[in-house]
């Protein structure tokens, strides 16, 4: 199990990305020193210089990686919106560290190459900031915000502590390469740990404890996490452009990138050139104001959040305090500085630097957490914005600073440290008068996005929700041609509750004759079987399917044999209300154009359904609802979630949701573990024609999740050795491993030895043995798993019936199978 002692998830992953951003900004201070080792390294006999730049040449090199880190910073808020945070910031370093590999052979084969590869790295890296901040939207408690954000980014500050002595020593002993390729095995080792510790949300890490993961989703509450994703369309962007907290934030981030790239470029440069230290020196010294800054920044966070959780300040005033107060002293310590250099008092510019450094520190608990107060479900597209704007400066600091100090003498460096002076005083003005910490009313989603979808009045619109089937499949919605006689597709659709859409009713003494159930009529309700006191279950079909076929027919009419009768296999454990969902006729074989639009328009029908039992006095409350979904079923038990804005769904079970239309991780198109109290998901053709995964608070993947015993060959290899050319007896191999969920499933709800699941982070920790679970740490798959069941579970069974083979022998106990059949929220 991925476990890190003493340290709860959420600072696990605070500690790791911690590391990550050492190691990050840690490679950006490998040029600056080697600049100096390769400026003073002599070859052959002539003694000249290995490499002789120009002024412009050397700020070309020094800006490149800043040219590539501007243009994704937005897009890469976007990319932390759509795609799981965590990885993306991993990811981005691991790319990083590898070109960092690169760099020695590059700056050997010509200065244009390594501008190439710096541009490349500041095109990965610069994802690593919004990321961040998509990170903390799901991990970090309003009250934890600071000092989970400024442990993470403090890292930043640590990298220059440990980088610059670091690369100088590396760079003197071993030679300017040394540095380079130190750092870039280093971050390949911690992408290592990074994917093996961190999760994107707490309800998918597997070994998280339920006091932490309660206390993180109570405290951010619902509404964060089922807000939709921001997309294009949808970010307010001229609320953005007209925000005074938003240019705060991006003026303060603007100032704060001007002084620390002036520091990272050019600290050791400074302190040689000014008063004549050495190379190793220089880094040395030039790491003690990052160290006393990087004390500063976790400490600071400690003081912002206990002064806002306490009342003492309110947000707002915490955020100007702690950001003017810091970058305030900084500036007046800037002048110091200046001084001291003209008066070539090296100890002065030593102490002042480092005090001025180390109070901005506290600076990061200010504008730099501020996104995520004023608008947490945009806190990545906004830190992207504002970081983009940063990296400006990152970009003019060094052609600045070039032409400034052209001269090499203490005069030009103090007028370079007025000049960073004057930008912070700019910066603290501007912050403490537009600052904001309280949420602004542009940050919810919007009116149209949140609008709820009323069951009843949507019979009288003149536009459907979804766009009609063309005109050439009209004839295959029409079922029951004599009951409807209008040709327009937009009235079809709308009748389609009867026609296209057919819902009907099982109850035990109605097996063989359901009852169809008409939303649009009150009495259709009140003069069928429904019962509120019993369990309530809605199964959905998947592609090709229907009320009379399978799975439907499976779950519906699953048998077991007690003598002297045969009963479905539900009504063996009491009374429930079945629901059969046919919407056969929107997904047709071979067609699969109605992929596009079918699965919303069906989402849509169920959502006027769950409204109906809603609001219907012999109805019942949403929360007891229990969605079963197969392959695209699975998917539409998730999409019904976009139109109960008010309401969520008791529990969803996902049987092999399928991978087709759904790869791209969009989380408001497929099912996901938001769209009802608890959702659990069975996986048996991952990777085939079902998705990976995780989708849901608990995702259990049965012989490894991709080949079932009993299917003839391994799916995959099936697949591989026939050249990518599917035989019908592929084809059936392959569907094989995607419908046997369904008898798994089924005998779930009767077995007594049940499917008895480990927790395991991976199929590879699993399979060579690393998961050794306590016997109270199995849980059960299928009808009897535990709504307070979260991450991610390996089982596995026998090629035939019966397939469950319980509990492991070892760990073989009493258990009570219906621990969570009726659980009520």
């Amino acid at each position: 199990m991925p476990e890190c002692p003493c340290l709860s998830k959420r600072y696990t992953i605070a500690t790791l990305a911690c590391v990550g951003f050492i190691i990050s900004f840690g490679m950006r201070c490998n040029m600056g020193m080697a600049k100096l080792v390769m400026k003073n390294t002599t070859e052959g006999e002539n003694n000249t210089i290995k490499f002789n730049w120009t002024i412009g040449m050397e700020s070309a090199l020094d800006s490149s990686f800043f040219w590539g880190y501007l243009v994704t910073q937005v897009p890469g808020g976007f990319l932390a919106s759509l795609y799981p945070a965590n990885r993306i910031f991993g990811t981005a370093i691991a790319i990083s560290a590898f070109l960092n590999l690169l760099v020695p052979g590059a700056l050997k084969v010509d200065p244009i190459v390594d501008m190439g590869v710096q541009v490349l790295k500041g095109l990965v890296e610069g994802v690593t900031y919004p990321a961040c901040h998509g990170i903390w939207k799901y991990w970090a408690p309003p009250l934890e915000r600071s000092r989970l954000a400024t442990l993470a980014f403090c890292g930043s500050y640590a990298a220059m502590v440990i980088g610059m002595p670091l690369s100088g020593y590396l760079s003197f002993w071993f030679g300017w390469t040394a540095s380079f390729y130190f750092y870039g095995i280093c971050g390949l080792i911690w992408y290592g740990f990074w994917l093996w510790l961190t999760f994107e949300k707490p309800s998918k890490h597997p070994s998280i404890s339920a006091r932490e993961l309660r206390y993180i989703e109570d405290s951010l509450g619902q509404g964060q996490t089922q807000a939709p994703v921001p997309t294009l369309a949808t970010t307010p962007w001229r609320k953005f452009l007209t925000s005074m907290p938003v240019y705060a934030i991006i003026v303060a981030n603007f100032c704060r990138s001007w002084n620390f790239y002036l520091l990272v470029l050019f600290q050791p440069r400074f302190m040689h050139e000014s008063f004549g230290m050495p190379l190793v020196e220089t880094g040395v010294i030039g790491s003690l104001p990052h160290l006393l800054m990087t004390m500063i920044v976790p400490c600071g966070g400690l003081l912002a959040d206990y002064l806002r959780k306490r009342g003492i300040m309110t947000t707002t005033n915490v955020r100007k305090i702690f950001n003017c107060g810091g970058f305030g002293m900084e500036a007046l310590f800037f002048l110091v500085v200046a001084h001291a250099t003209t008066s070539k008092n090296g100890t002065a510019a030593t102490v002042a630097l480092a005090i001025g450094v180390a109070c901005s520190g506290f600076a990061i608990s200010g504008f730099n957490v501020n996104h995520l107060d004023i608008a947490p479900r945009y806190a990545s597209i906004l830190m992207g914005m504002s970081n983009g704007i940063g990296t400006i400066a990152g970009l003019l600091v060094p052609f600045f600073v070039d032409n400034i100090t052209e001269k090499k003498d203490p005069h030009s460096w103090r007028n370079v440290f007025i000049i960073a002076a004057c930008v912070h005083i700019f910066g603290v003005t501007f912050y403490a008068i537009f600052c904001s910490g309280e949420l602004q009313p542009w940050a919810d989603p919007t009116l149209e996005e949140q609008k709820s979808w009323n069951p009843m009045d949507e019979f009288s619109q003149t536009k459907p929700p979804v766009p009609p089937p063309p005109k050439t499949m009209q004839s295959e919605f029409i079922l029951s041609p004599a009951s409807i006689v209008s040709s327009n597709a937009l009235t079809i659709l709308y009748v389609s509750l009867a026609v296209i859409f057919c819902l009907s009713v099982i109850f035990r003494k109605t097996q063989k004759d359901p009852s169809l159930l008409d939303i649009r009529d009150f009495n259709s309700l009140r003069n069928s079987k429904f019962n509120k006191t019993h369990p309530t279950k809605v199964i959905i079909h998947g592609f090709g399917g229907g009320r009379n076929l399978a799975p439907s027919t499976d779950l519906r009419d699953a048998k077991i044999a007690i003598p002297p009768r045969s009963i479905s296999a539900y009504f063996t454990r009491g009374d429930y209300n079945i629901i059969i969902v046919d919407y056969g006729s929107l997904v047709r074989e071979p067609c699969l154009s109605q992929i596009s639009w079918g699965p919303d328009f069906c989402s849509q029908c169920i959502a006027q359904l769950v409204k109906y039992l809603r609001d219907h006095p012999r109805g019942t409350r949403v929360e007891n609802i229990h969605v079963l979904g197969y392959s695209v079923g699975a998917h539409i038990g998730g999409l019904i979630a976009n139109y109960l804005p008010n309401d969520k769904l008791g529990r969803i079970t996902g049987l092999d949701p399928t991978i087709f239309f759904y790869m791209n991780g969009n989380r408001s198109m497929d099912l996901d573990e938001t769209d009802a109290h608890f959702v659990d998901v069975i996986h048996t053709g991952a990777g085939i024609l079902g998705q990976w995964g995780p989708n849901g608070h608990a995702d259990f993947y049965v012989n490894g999740g991709s080949s079932q015993p009993g299917c003839a060959t391994s799916s995959i290899l099936q697949l591989l050795s026939s050249g990518g050319k599917l035989k019908i007896s592929s084809v059936e191999t392959l569907s094989c491993d995607h419908t046997k969920v369904t008898p798994y499933y089924i005998e779930s709800i009767t077995t007594k030895k049940g499917f008895w699941a480990a927790p395991c982070a991976n199929l590879f920790s699993y399979l060579i043995g690393w998961c050794n679970p306590k016997k109270d740490e199995y849980i059960l798959m299928g009808e009897d798993s535990p709504h307070t069941a979260r991450g991610i579970f390996y089982l596995s069974t026998n090629a035939h019936k019966p397939y469950a083979r319980g509990l492991p022998v070892k760990n073989q106990r009493r258990t009570n199978r219906k621990q969570s059949s009726s659980h009520q929220y």
